[in-house]
């Protein structure tokens, strides 16, 4: 019964030893897997943190573009804002001059009555402009788009049969 009791005590010490090498491989492992976690959120934390510091940085330079764009473009209008008064100024100072010289933008340009995309292409292509001097009074009795002449063109139509006209139209005014 000694040797019984014996090798049913080596059996239950084999027996101990296998569920403490259990319980010793799982706590190692425990604690293996708490330090890679911990490692693992670190590493997270730290990414996450770049990836919010980049974003900040993105969103304050974007921010700082708007700014600036947003303070050019006040400049520009409060520079649009001063031109009329200068403008006005100008002509003010041009008008009370005696020798003011009032010019006129004009486009001359040929029309014709044909379905022939050539000929409306031509005339479009030979169009002019150029400036005249004209009076005080003829200058204010005409505004931008005023049509100054828009005439059938008769020897044109008699000796080659053409039928056209003149279109003279004031694209622009001046005072110097």
């Amino acid at each position: 019964m000694k040797m019984y009791n014996n090798i049913k005590k080596q059996n239950m010490n084999k027996e101990n030893n296998y569920w403490k090498g259990i319980l010793v491989g799982f706590a190692v492992s425990t604690i293996v897997w708490c330090a890679l976690w911990a490692f693992v959120i670190g590493k997270i934390d730290n990414v996450h943190k770049q990836e919010l510091d980049y974003i900040i940085q993105k969103h304050q330079t974007s921010t700082q573009h708007q700014v600036q764009n947003c303070s050019s473009l006040i400049n520009t209008k409060q520079t649009e804002i001063a031109l009329p008064n200068e403008t006005s100024k100008k002509l003010n100072n041009y008008t009370s001059q005696k020798n003011a010289r009032y010019i006129l933008r004009i486009k001359l340009k040929q029309s014709h009555l044909s379905l022939d995309i050539r000929e409306h292409l031509k005339d479009a292509m030979n169009a002019i402009e150029f400036e005249i001097p004209v009076d005080k009074d003829f200058y204010n009795s005409v505004s931008v788009g005023t049509k100054i002449t828009d005439e059938f063109r008769v020897g044109s139509f008699v000796l080659n049969g053409s039928l056209g006209k003149w279109n003279m139209t004031v694209i622009g005014k001046d005072v110097r």
